[in-house]
């Protein structure tokens, strides 16, 4: 037994204060430069990214890749695995390396008669996509993985199973118990391909599956596109299971993967608030909270415009008291800065400010579109400003030189409850009103 020492990782050299949206370019040095550089997702398993000393994309965030050096090679290859000839007939197809989508990918098997090599199962079947290592296997019996039909195979006669890929190229066969003369006279049509002796990776004579294997299987034990991949020899099955022992892949070890950090900038943004706010309700009411991010300003070292959070959110309701409100700017990077400031409530106790209340009528309400004001109090009107239910001001309407009745009209806006403040010199109100 020869143990092999794993290889040492590449030395790499990642990417630190990059700006999120930004590409970044991570590298790697190859230790021999025969070998190649392959990039993954995590320190062992993972997502295959990319071939290359080199590898350029656009993260979201911090993030981390690993970089393995390892000898040139597929980093996936689709084989026929192992094989029954008894009752149940059975086969088995392996991904050995990475997951791969082999949609598109057929796999067709012989029929009878069994002295006829050109005789193809009425039934192809369909691949999709195969996890790393990952096994499918069907057979002729029942349930799981039933092929479809019956598998016209038996250890006294002649088979043989193929795969081919979206181009109609095989990429996998295997014959058993034909003479080279037989396969060379090979011409069959599958999916429309037409694929002869010409077209199949398989050389010389077809494998010797003879014995009576009963509930065992014949192993594929090689990667040389030939009988001498299987050995003939019945072991013990395991269809459904990867099978670690069909040396496959790039020969010599695969290096250490090594660890490639990708750090994005941790400057915060800076955000400036809106002034304190001052507002007056009528006795008994709360004050609906508009939308003040957009009174708030922020800038960021990356990104020109940091999205901007209130927190309480507009549409809250609040009483008389001090609220303070939180702004919040985030960068892309997750970079945060907040201020505050505060909305005071005061509420309309006095007499003058009771019959300014009372005095305001907005009829009709609910209305349909049209609406009118109607100061029946000596205070003179500054304007109106009307707010939906998240606090995002609709409509400003000036009411300076205005008279006793204000028309105006809510025809472009969609049905539901608005807020209409009212503002006077000395005073203002805010009143509901219902868009039907």
């Amino acid at each position: 037994i020869e143990v092999l020492a794993v290889p040492d990782g590449p030395i790499t050299t990642g990417v630190s204060d990059f700006c999120v949206g930004d590409p970044v370019t991570v590298t790697a040095t190859l230790n021999d430069p025969n070998n190649v550089i392959r990039w993954f997702d995590a320190a062992t398993g993972g997502n295959f990214l990319f071939e290359g000393t080199s590898y350029t994309f656009t993260p979201t965030g911090t993030t981390d890749v690993y970089a393995q050096e390892s000898a040139p090679g597929p980093l996936s290859q689709l084989v026929i695995s192992e094989i029954n000839l008894e009752t149940p007939d059975r086969f088995e197809i392996q991904n050995v390396g990475i997951a791969k989508d082999y949609t598109g990918y057929k796999v067709a098997v012989s029929d009878t008669p069994y002295a006829n090599i050109n005789t193809v199962n009425s039934i192809v079947k369909n691949l999709s996509s195969m996890g790393a290592n990952s096994v499918v296997d069907w057979n002729d019996d029942s349930g799981s993985g039933y092929w479809g039909n019956n598998l016209y195979w038996d250890n006294s006669g002649t088979g043989w199973i193929l795969i081919i890929d979206p181009s109609g190229g095989v990429v996998d066969s295997v014959f058993w118990n034909f003479s080279a003369a037989e396969i060379a006279g090979f011409n069959v049509t599958i999916a429309g391909f037409n694929i002869t002796a010409a077209n199949l990776d398989w050389t010389g004579v077809g494998a010797n599956l003879s014995i009576d294997c009963s509930s065992g299987s014949f192993r594929r034990v090689g990667d040389t596109d030939s009988a001498a991949d299987w050995s003939g020899i019945c072991e013990s099955s395991d269809f459904g299971t990867p099978n670690s022992d069909i040396n496959l892949g790039a020969s010599g070890c695969p290096g250490e993967r090594t660890l490639t950090e990708v750090i994005a900038e941790t400057e915060n943004p800076v955000i400036t608030c809106p002034a304190d706010v001052n507002v007056s309700v009528p006795s008994g009411q709360q004050y609906t909270l508009p939308d003040y991010t957009g009174d708030a300003s922020a800038t960021d070292n990356c990104n020109p415009d940091p999205v901007i959070t209130q927190d309480p959110a507009a549409g809250t309701m609040v009483g008389v008291g001090v609220t303070t409100i939180t702004m919040t700017a985030t960068d892309a990077a997750g970079n945060e800065d907040t201020c505050t400031f505060t909305v005071t409530v005061d509420e309309l106790i006095g007499i003058g400010e009771n019959e300014f209340a009372n005095n305001l009528l907005l009829y009709p309400n609910p209305t349909t579109g049209e609406i009118t004001l109607k100061n029946n109090t000596t205070a003179q009107l500054k304007n109106i400003i009307i707010t939906d239910v998240k606090g995002r001001t609709i409509k400003n309407i000036d009411l300076s030189g205005a008279g006793i009745e204000t028309n105006f009209s809510l025809d472009e806006l969609a049905t539901g409850m608005y807020f209409v403040k009212i503002n006077a010199v000395d005073t203002n109100i805010v009143k509901r009103i219902v868009k039907q």
